[in-house]
C-alpha cells in the first residue's frame, strides 16, 4: 500500500482510481495520441507527489526514496495508458465506462483479496476507514456509471 496509518484521510488517499481517473481526464484535453499519453503521465506524478506531500506534511509520516521511486516508477507506464485511453475516448463515448471502471474494480479486487485470505493468501488487514473509503469509492463508481451510461444513450439518439 502507499500509505501507513493515518485515519479516513491516509485511506482516501491510498486509493488507486483517482490516480487513473486524473491521468484519463488528462487525457481526454489532448489532440495527438502521444500527447495524451504524456498527459497522463504528468497527471499521474502530479497527484502522486500532491499524494506524498500531504502526507509527509500533514500527517508527519516520512517517505523513503524507495516509496517514492516505486511508485513513481509505476505512475510512468499507467499513466501512460489512462491517457491513452483518455485520448481514444475523445469522440469514442464508449471509452469514457474507463472512468467508473477503474472507481469499480478496486473494491471488487480488494473484496476478492479479502476472501482468498481466508484460504491462507490474500490481503485481510481492513480498518473501519479502510471499508468506509472503499464503499465511498464503489458508490462513487456506481453513480458514474450510471452517469456514463445516460451521457452515451443520449449521444447515440442524438445520432440516430
Amino acid at each position: 500500500m502507499k500509505g501507513d496509518t493515518g485515519g479516513l484521510l491516509n485511506t482516501l488517499g491510498n486509493l488507486s482510481a483517482p490516480y487513473g481517473i486524473t491521468a484519463v481526464i488528462a487525457g481526454l484535453t489532448t489532440r495527438r495520441y502521444w500527447s495524451g499519453a504524456l498527459a497522463g503521465v504528468a497527471a499521474t506524478e502530479a497527484t502522486l507527489g500532491g499524494f506524498y506531500w500531504a502526507y509527509a506534511t500533514l500527517l508527519g509520516h516520512e517517505v523513503s526514496t524507495g516509496t517514492l521511486t516505486i511508485w513513481c516508477g509505476l505512475g510512468l507506464p499507467l499513466g501512460a495508458a489512462c491517457g491513452l485511453v483518455g485520448r481514444a475516448g475523445v469522440g469514442r463515448p464508449a471509452l469514457w465506462y474507463a472512468i467508473p471502471g477503474l472507481l469499480l474494480f478496486e473494491p471488487l479486487a480488494l473484496r476478492a483479496q479479502v476472501i482468498t485470505s481466508h484460504f491462507g493468501f490474500g490481503y485481510a488487514d481492513l480498518t473501519p476507514d479502510d471499508v468506509i473509503a472503499f464503499a465511498i469509492e464503489f458508490v462513487i463508481g456506481i453513480t458514474v456509471l450510471l452517469l456514463v451510461r445516460a451521457r452515451v444513450f443520449s449521444t447515440r439518439r442524438r445520432r440516430a
